[in-house]
């Protein structure tokens, strides 16, 4: 009784102070959960800045709450609302909204950054103005707080000054052990009656089990399976280490090995890192970030559509997908004729759906020799739409014996750069300049939206990243009736809803009376169980690049149709020269 009564007086001293260790304050789990993300961005940005220096990171933000208990009045409009529904919740409270929409209803952020003694105070006055601005805070809103220690090792292993109480906890839980088995140790019986108290203990187990087996072979059967579980096999399945610095290493051969093809980067490339672009922009990003600053301008310029900013304005690791990628374009080196056909081949494929208007300026046998050497994938749709009767060819012959001379190919490339010219790096800073600009306009009202673009001087990329949807209600009736007819109903409810009464009816007017019915029925329905903001910002970008796409054929149809009224023999002149 003694024993159990000095173990419980332990214990009861050991494990208040254990517990009282992991107290917090509590936080709404949206809080924790935007402070673990900004704490993970923070913390990629210091490994790429200070690779091999040890730090910890820690933010706390304030969140800006709304007033719930809002009252409807007669005298508002709004697209969707009944007077009887539920009050505004707060954004906290909505598990649909992603953490970057979150990041905006924040108050305030403390940052607070622990460096070893060896970083000079001009690198912590860089960090500080470029590190705020990288995980999306805002610099005249936010602080940041940095806190010197004197560590003795400034690698990744090092140990940092907050991890002193824990080895004080774990020292006083080991003297707890030790305690308790010297005292288990002086109450055991004499060495004498050790035996007789085994076989009594091994009798009572033994009946209750129900087993005649021997203690041995017992104990040798648990082994076994004790081993089996954790056999090398299993830890390898389970443990996988992931060293940077050898990582670095392999990517660099990888890419020296690449690099000396001329022709690099060709088709099979473009679209290889295409596919990784669009599943994961930012392993695609640590990967290019590794080639030479050449490289990297001529990659980009051969980029297409906004994923490939993403890609260059992401922030992410080197990984095994980024090295599964190099293996795969290593082994598919396949020079082609010469650097121009190469050339032409990947600007075929940069011009995408715009190629259904380069291909008819060519003669047959040119564009099937350019689609044979295409990708079934995209030589089969552009042949379908252009010759409807002749398309089958590519599979039947899988190529063409027609070759074009260097001298063609070029002038043909020419004009495909005419039409969708390369990528220049000084867009890709307009869009790291405008990224938050670009997130905002992703949740703004319509209203907003419309203001800023036309606050925007008329040579903004943002024309280019991401086309106004405002002016889908502004466009001519064959346009809309065009637009209406390649989405569907529920889609035009989710892109329509909360968009003003005004602008929605410009819209619903192009629509029958049974399609207006279900459009209602839609968007009631949306007003139930919620919105998908991320698919209505997505419907909203399609639509309105198709909008934009459909007005400049249209104003380029009308130009021609001018030039031809003005001078209708150079008209002629050209097509028989054609």
């Amino acid at each position: 009784m003694k024993v159990l009564y000095s173990l419980s007086l332990l214990l009861m001293f050991i494990v208040p102070m254990i517990s009282t260790s992991g107290q917090s304050v509590e936080k709404h789990p949206r809080v924790i959960e935007v402070e673990q993300k900004l704490v993970k961005e923070a913390s990629a940005f210091f490994e790429r800045r200070l690779p091999g220096v040890a730090f910890t990171v820690t933010v706390d933000i304030d969140p800006l709450r709304r007033m719930t208990g809002y009252t409807y009045t007669e005298d508002e409009e709004l697209p969707y609302f009944e007077v009887n529904g539920e009050e505004i919740k707060d954004e906290w409270d909505n598990p649909d909204l992603s953490v970057y929409q979150l990041i905006k209803r924040i108050k305030s952020a403390k940052v607070e950054v622990v460096l070893p003694d060896s970083v000079n105070k001009d690198e912590m006055d860089e960090i500080k103005n470029v590190l705020l601005l990288s995980i999306g805070l805002v610099p005249a809103r936010d602080e940041v707080r940095f806190n010197q220690k004197k560590w003795h090792d400034t690698g990744r292993n090092s140990t940092s000054v907050f991890q002193k109480e824990h080895y004080v906890y774990g020292g006083m839980l080991v003297l707890f052990l030790l305690a308790f088995f010297f005292i288990l140790k002086a109450t055991l019986p004499a060495a004498g009656s050790k035996a007789d108290v085994s076989k009594k203990v091994f009798a009572s187990t033994k009946s209750e089990l129900g087993t005649t087996s021997s203690p041995s072979a017992s104990f040798s059967d648990g082994f076994r399976k004790m081993s089996q579980s954790i056999s090398p096999t299993s830890m390898k399945a389970d443990l996988k280490f992931r060293d940077p610095v050898k990582f670095k290493e392999i990517a660099q051969n990888k890419i020296n090995e690449l690099v000396k093809d001329s022709l690099f980067p060709n088709l099979r490339d473009m679209i290889d890192m295409y596919k990784i672009a669009k599943s994961d922009p930012g392993s695609l990003g640590a990967l290019i970030y590794e080639f030479s600053v050449e490289h990297q301008q001529r990659i980009f310029s051969r980029g297409r559509g906004k994923t490939w900013y993403e890609v260059f304005s992401s922030h992410g690791n080197l990984d095994d997908t980024s090295l599964q990628l190099l293996d795969k374009m290593l082994r598919m080196r396949k020079p082609d004729a010469n650097k121009s056909w190469s050339e032409l081949l990947v600007q075929i494929w940069r011009l995408d759906s715009r190629a259904s208007e380069f291909f008819p300026e060519l003669e047959m046998k040119e564009s099937m020799a350019i689609l044979s050497k295409m990708p079934k994938s995209i030589s089969i749709p552009i042949a379908r739409k252009i010759y409807p009767g002749s398309w089958g060819s590519l599979i039947a012959n899988d190529g063409t014996n027609h070759k074009i001379d260097d001298r063609r190919i070029e002038m043909i490339l020419m004009r495909a750069l005419s039409l969708m010219p390369y990528l220049d790096m000084d867009s890709l800073k307009e869009y790291s300049r405008e990224i938050d600009l670009l997130e905002y306009l992703r949740a703004a009202p319509i209203d907003e939206e419309r203001d800023i673009y036309v606050t925007l001087p008329k040579g903004s990329y943002m024309f280019e990243f991401r086309p106004p949807f405002y002016q889908v209600f502004e466009g001519s009736a064959e346009t809309k009736k065009e637009l209406i007819t390649g989405f569907s109903l529920h889609e035009w409810a989710l892109m329509l809803f909360n968009t003003p009464r005004k602008m929605r009816s410009k819209i619903e007017i192009c629509f029958d009376d049974k399609s207006k019915y279900l459009l209602s029925h839609y968007m009631k329905e949306i007003n139930d169980t919620g919105i998908d903001v991320v698919l209505q910002n997505e419907l909203r970008e399609k639509v309105a690049a198709l909008s934009k796409k459909l007005q400049m054929s249209t104003l380029s149809l009308v130009d021609d149709t001018v030039l031809s009224a003005i001078n209708p023999s150079e008209g002629s002149d050209e097509k028989a020269a054609a």
